[in-house]
C-alpha cells in the first residue's frame, strides 16, 4: 500500500515538472506574436546554402506602425520567471517530502534525491546563463532547462541579428553542454 502511494507521488511529481515545462514552452511560443507577410515573387527560388535565410519584412507597404506595449507584454518575462520559480518550489517541496518520509523505499529516496540534485544543478546553470547573457548585451531574459533542452526568452526591441543569436546559442550550449538543436530562443518584444 505504501509502496504504491510513494510511486504515485513520484509520478505526480514528474508530471508536475513536465506540465511546468510544457506551460513554459506554450507561454514562450504564445509570446512571439510577430506575423510576417511574404510576397513570394520577392525572393529567388534557387537553392540557398544551409543556414542562409531571407529577411522578411512584416509590413508590405514599408510603413511601420508604432504601438505602445501593453502591461501584459511588459510583464511577460516577470510572469515567466514567477511561474518557473513557483513550479520549481512545489516540485522541490514534494521531492523533499519523499526523501524525508520514513515510509519511502530506498529506491524512491535515491530517485527523488537524484531528481532534486538535477533540478538544483539546472537552477544554478540557468542563473549563470542569465547573468552571462546580460553581460553579452541582452537586456532581460529567462532561461529554463528541462530534460536536455534549453529554452531562453529574450527581451529585445528589434529582431535579433544573426550575431546576437550566435552569442546566445554559444552561452547556452557551453553552460548546459547541449547541442545547438536543443536550444530554443524566443524573442519577447
Amino acid at each position: 500500500m505504501m509502496f504504491k502511494r510513494k510511486q504515485i507521488i513520484l509520478v505526480l511529481l514528474v508530471a508536475m515538472v513536465g506540465v511546468a515545462g510544457y506551460l513554459n514552452w506554450a507561454y514562450q511560443r504564445g509570446s512571439d506574436t510577430t506575423e510576417l507577410a511574404v510576397n513570394p515573387d520577392q525572393y529567388e527560388t534557387a537553392q540557398r546554402p544551409l543556414g542562409e535565410s531571407a529577411l522578411v519584412n512584416s509590413d508590405i507597404s514599408g510603413e511601420a506602425e508604432e504601438t505602445a506595449p501593453t502591461a501584459v507584454e511588459q510583464d511577460v518575462l516577470k510572469q515567466a520567471r514567477s511561474d518557473k520559480d513557483l513550479a520549481r518550489s512545489k516540485a522541490m517541496e514534494t521531492l523533499n517530502n519523499i526523501i524525508s518520509s520514513p515510509d519511502t523505499t530506498p529506491e524512491n529516496k535515491s530517485k527523488a534525491q537524484n531528481d532534486l540534485n538535477t533540478m538544483a544543478a539546472n537552477m544554478e546553470k540557468e542563473g549563470v546563463a542569465e547573468g552571462l547573457l546580460k553581460t553579452k548585451g541582452v537586456t532581460d531574459c529567462v532561461v529554463f532547462a528541462t530534460s536536455g533542452e534549453v529554452n531562453a526568452s529574450v527581451k529585445c526591441e528589434n529582431p535579433l541579428e544573426t550575431a546576437e543569436v550566435a552569442k546566445i546559442q554559444d552561452v547556452l550550449t557551453s553552460t548546459f553542454g547541449v547541442s545547438v538543436d536543443k536550444v530554443k530562443i524566443t524573442e519577447i518584444k
